[in-house]
């Protein structure tokens, strides 16, 4: 042993953190992200990067005509990085002029136009009608519809037109649940409804932007064969019942938002082409048995065989016959329909026109759960007035259920369905105002049609996006697809027919891009090369009468007028558009 003594190791004694410091360093953590974040905005918009996609944005300094614009941009935050249809960009105050009524339309493609231009939708007509029989009332009605979103987007549209102040808000939206972004059968993103404010708004950000640009820079294909994931959804299955959730929950948040702000809503069912689109899946069910295809392959031949003998009642036997076999085949409740209409009985037909629909496994069409549902969510708020609208086109078709007459093919209204569409809404909307229709009201449709501005080169264009549509995708093996293509061929041949030599021959000079993006305008265009001064005048007014809000519309008409040599016009029209520039 040693005689020297070893000394304990000496200890460091530590001080505990205190609480008060571990918070601070937790909260730097949890926020650092944030912040970062935020800088990036910051320095993103500092240098000028990305766009503005709100919904409504300033144009010009506040003290010139009509500062704020609809933003044409504000698609991009529900569909991506391309544009599509809507909204339309109308140039407006803010507020409103004291002795204007505001009224908002909200919803997909059917409420921007699509295959239309957005001046020739029911919303248009039903401002027209307003103020026909209310001059001394007069009303602004502004179409907020978007191509492809569902009902995820429109209640973030109701909170964003809020600084529109409406007087009153119309909610037409049911169609795209399945397919629009975050339904529950869409290529796009899903979103639960309690998450997609917080979605929207980081989607607006110029930090998404720079984020969504690198990442997804692609060119945009058609919607109808991208977004879909699936085109077999079974009436009775989950996805039905999620995206009937959706639907529901979506709509109370939106007419919350807006009960919240005191203003009144317009809730509509949505209506489709029951009689002339056939099923565009009529699969059969995957539990049916060989012998079941087998039994009821052979009914349907039969059917088919005795419909084109005209033996309508035989058919009607063999069609019930396939249906017995296998009950929720769409096919079959289809031809049933169209055997029931021969035979007049009209009633059911209506109903197995709709069991067809909802049969179909691709979900286009907005099923008959969403007219219940969307019946339900108007009950459950006092305050909100429902519109039926497909009780109501039932009174407007020319056939047992609307087809042709009133749809151009699966969902888009037919200008003879705006004009029907803006009839059933616009005295309900009265009714809001606290203002009487009147017992009698006889305007024809060929006069609104002309208040509107509608011209022929307007149904050719919107029949030939028509047979786009029908050639892409799932509508490539619908069911009497070639006999609805032929009827579309049909009325284009006859509209063309309807032409003047140099109309005709200005419309066919046209790209799709400028039917697209500006029709009127790149008609006047068009005239002006070829020298068509009468006919570059005439749309040169249609323009100004659709458009009175760009500065391109008297720009265009003071070139006209320089072209017809009336000075003092082209002088009137370049100063209205001087006004209108944007600074």
């Amino acid at each position: 042993m040693t005689n020297q003594e070893t000394e304990p190791a000496a200890t460091t004694k530590r001080t505990p953190r205190s609480r008060s410091r571990k918070w601070i360093f937790r909260v730097i953590v949890i926020a650092f992200p944030f912040l970062l974040i935020g800088l990036s905005e910051v320095v993103l918009r500092s240098i000028g990067y990305g766009t503005d996609l709100s919904l409504v944005i300033q144009l010009t300094d506040l003290d010139r005509d009509l500062p704020w614009q609809i933003n044409p941009r504000a698609d991009r935050v529900y569909v991506g990085i391309g544009d599509v249809m809507g909204p339309q960009p109308r140039r407006i105050d803010i507020p409103p002029l004291q002795e204007i009524d505001r009224v908002v339309v909200i919803g997909g493609s059917t409420v921007i136009g699509f295959p239309y231009a957005p001046e020739v939708a029911f919303p248009k007509y039903l401002e027209v009608l307003l103020n026909d029989v209310s001059p001394d009332r007069p009303v602004e009605v502004l179409n907020l519809g978007i191509t492809s979103i569902n009902s995820f987007a429109v209640a973030d549209l109701v909170q964003q037109s809020l600084q529109l102040n409406p007087d009153l808000i119309i909610l037409h939206t049911g169609h795209n649940e399945f397919y629009g972004p975050g339904g529950p059968a869409s290529t796009a993103q899903q979103i639960p409804p309690s998450f997609a404010p917080s979605f929207y708004s980081w989607r607006r950000t110029r930090l998404s932007q720079l984020l969504t640009f690198t990442s997804k820079q692609q060119a945009q294909d058609d919607l109808l064969s991208v977004l879909p994931a699936t085109f077999q959804i079974p009436l009775e299955s989950e996805m039905v019942a999620q995206a009937t959730g959706n639907l529901v929950s979506n709509l109370d948040a939106a007419i919350t938002t807006a009960s919240n702000a005191g203003v009144p809503v317009i809730l509509t069912t949505v209506a489709c082409n029951l009689r002339d689109q056939g099923p565009l899946n009529a699969f059969l069910p995957h539990d049916t048995t060989e012998m079941e295809q087998n039994d009821w392959a052979m009914a349907m031949r039969d059917a088919e065989i005795a419909m084109l003998d005209d033996d309508y009642e035989l058919a009607q036997e063999k069609l019930n016959a396939a249906i017995e076999i296998i009950p929720e085949q769409a096919l079959s409740h289809y031809r049933l329909a169209q055997c029931l209409e021969r035979l007049d009985d009209l009633n059911s037909a209506l109903k197995e026109f709709e069991l067809a629909r909802d049969y179909d496994g691709c979900r286009f069409r907005a099923p008959s759960q969403f007219t219940l549902a969307i019946q339900e969510v108007a009950a459950s708020h006092p305050s909100v007035q429902f519109i039926d609208v497909v009780d109501g086109l039932n009174d407007h078709t020319e056939f047992s259920v609307p087809g042709f007459d009133l749809f151009l093919e699966h969902v888009h209204y037919n200008q003879k369905g705006h004009v029907a569409l803006a009839r059933i809404l616009a005295p309900a909307v009265q009714n809001v105002r606290e203002l009487a229709w009147p017992s009698e009201y006889d305007i024809t449709d060929e006069e609104l049609v002309d208040q509107v501005g509608l011209v022929t080169e307007d149904e050719l264009a919107a029949l030939s996006f028509s047979i786009h549509v029908l050639e892409s995708g799932p509508f490539q093996n619908t069911v009497d697809h070639q006999r609805h293509t032929q009827f579309l061929v049909n009325e284009i041949l006859s509209k063309l027919d309807q032409l003047s030599p140099s109309r005709r021959e200005c419309f066919e000079s046209l790209n799709t891009d400028f039917m697209t993006n500006s029709l009127i305008a790149s008609l006047v265009k068009e005239h002006l090369r070829l020298g068509n001064l009468e006919d570059a005048h005439e749309m040169a007014q249609v323009l100004l009468k659709r458009k009175p809000w760009e500065a391109e519309s008297y720009q265009l008409a003071a070139q006209v007028a320089e072209a017809r040599s009336d000075s003092q016009a082209a002088e009137a029209f370049n100063a209205r558009a001087s006004e209108l520039a944007v600074r």
